[in-house]
């Protein structure tokens, strides 16, 4: 499929008439047209796996595992009809960076009041995701939110020389500019994480959880083994060296458990909020399966989405 490709397919309510774009040069073949024409039910699928793949390939999307494609389809196959998906993207404060190509490199000089870069990466593509939605007929609901909670890590306000106070009110100036910034309908950008999801000792006690968790190396409900690990530590150690220098490969390990555990509070702290959730993430894609660490039962597992970063480190 070429980002060329018009992907969308009309019914006429009034009668069966259908307009179908050619896919590479060959129209869908006259079965799949007619198993569609015979159970309308089934459009909502079809544009499903279409519309599904146009904003992969148009929002330069990571690819999805086969796993995180199955929980997106069938959250959007099963929704009932009168209930609402919580579309959430944490991003992170506004950090300095500077400019390198067409990408970015984060410095951590100091704390801005900005949107961010990861807000700003989810700006080029959100009117394209959100039309996929749309032409769906799916209810939804977009939380950007501004994780609020790396204001109470002490190495955070060492190394950005602010006060607790001062790192959160310099967030919520971020949080402002967002929500001035994403005007659209289907959007909530007025509040930090910590505002909607739970407040600042529900947040320490469930990251110290998944941190003991992580430590006994425990990896809980992912899918990752022992030796992925490694191989994300490996991927964060850049980053990890332009915020804390240089370390032993025991300390880095250390940091990567401190904020996937992270990850892991935010990802149970969503599904403790909302029923129908995918995590719709533009920082690293390599944090991803940490939103899923909490083993429980009684809730799927989050389908989350990666969009490909805009920074280096």
């Amino acid at each position: 499929l070429s980002k060329n490709t018009n992907l969308n397919v009309f019914l006429n309510k009034n009668n069966d008439d259908v307009k179908v774009p050619k896919i590479n040069g060959v129209k869908l073949s006259l079965s799949t047209l007619l198993l569609i024409l015979e159970n309308k039910k089934k459009f909502k699928n079809f544009n499903f796996y279409f519309g599904f793949e146009k904003i992969l390939l148009n929002c330069n999307f990571k690819k999805p595992s086969i796993k995180n494609y199955n929980l997106i389809f069938n959250l959007v196959k099963d929704l009932p009809r009168n209930e609402t998906i919580y579309i959430v993207t944490p991003v992170c404060p506004d950090y300095s960076y500077e400019k390198k190509d067409q990408m970015y490199n984060f410095t951590f000089e100091n704390l801005n009041e900005d949107i961010g870069l990861v807000s700003k990466r989810l700006l080029i593509d959100i009117k394209e995701i959100h039309n996929f939605f749309n032409l769906l007929k799916i209810k939804f609901k977009h939380i950007i939110t501004v994780g609020d909670f790396e204001a109470y890590s002490k190495s955070n306000q060492r190394r950005m020389k602010l006060t607790e106070a001062e790192y959160l009110h310099k967030i919520n100036k971020s949080q402002k500019k967002i929500s001035k910034t994403f005007k659209y309908k289907d959007c909530i950008a007025d509040k930090e994480f910590s505002k909607i999801f739970g407040n600042k000792n529900i947040w320490l006690k469930r990251v110290k959880k998944f941190k003991e968790i992580l430590r006994r190396k425990n990896l809980g409900n992912t899918d990752l083994s022992n030796k992925s690990l490694y191989q994300i530590l490996s991927s964060r150690i850049p980053l990890y060296k332009k915020w804390y220098g240089e370390l032993s490969n025991k300390q880095y390990l250390d940091i990567l458990i401190d904020q996937a555990s992270e990850y892991a509070a935010m990802g149970s702290l969503v599904k403790s909020k909302f029923k129908n959730t995918i995590i719709l993430g533009a920082d690293h894609h390599r944090m991803a399966d940490f939103y899923n660490l909490e083993k429980d039962n009684t809730k799927p597992n989050l389908p989350v989405l990666y969009l490909k970063k805009n920074y280096i480190t």
